[in-house]
């Protein structure tokens, strides 16, 4: 379970355009857990990554 710290730290570098396992090495949780976060906020999938380098 995530504390409510790593949460905002997790959104925060997804919105950066990090991978979910660069994110749980980062923070040192688990990939499943910053994956689910990323679903609920509407930050999941791959094409989210690539939208934002295309914006580069």
């Amino acid at each position: 379970m995530l504390s409510p710290h790593e949460k905002e730290k997790v959104l925060e570098l997804r919105r950066k355009g990090y991978g979910y396992t660069s994110i749980a090495t980062l923070l040192k949780v688990k990939k499943d857990d910053v994956r689910n976060l990323c679903k609920r906020h509407g930050l999941d999938g791959y094409w989210y990554s690539l939208n934002l380098n295309d914006d580069k």
